[in-house]
């Protein structure tokens, strides 16, 4: 394994195991979010054999769901307005990162962030309004 590096798991299809690198065995008691996105990944290059970004899509759907994800999202922002807060309490529900979480949310057109600020839309971020 890459002791030093930023590898975080890896295969061996020929003996059926995924290892995680144990120089952040430190990084994976204190964020479980991570070991499980880096396993979800792993499984996701075993399953399909394909590349970085479509493992990483592979582990958010297995994580979070689209349905499961959406309900969520949907029943914070009836208030009008969605908190870090929250999003950090949503991806510990998850057992997933807050980077893994927010970008699942983005790229389901959830939510928009931008300068660490969170919209509920992109015509709120653009400040745009819909007529109809």
């Amino acid at each position: 394994m890459d002791v030093g590096g930023m590898i975080l798991a890896a295969i061996k299809p020929s003996e059926k195991l995924i290892i995680m690198n144990e120089s952040k065995k430190d990084l994976f008691k204190e964020k479980m979010g991570t070991m499980n996105f880096s396993k979800a990944h792993e499984l996701g290059h075993w399953v399909l054999h394909v590349t970085e970004v479509q493992a990483d899509m592979f582990a958010a759907s297995l994580l979070m769901p689209k349905e499961i994800i959406s309900e969520a999202v949907n029943e914070l922002k009836q208030k009008g307005f969605v908190t870090f807060p929250e999003l950090y309490k949503m991806a510990d529900k998850f057992e997933v990162s807050i980077s893994a979480l927010t970008n699942r949310i983005i790229g389901l057109g959830l939510l928009y962030i931008n300068n660490k600020k969170i919209y509920l839309s992109v015509d709120e971020m653009t400040g745009q309004m819909r007529l109809f």
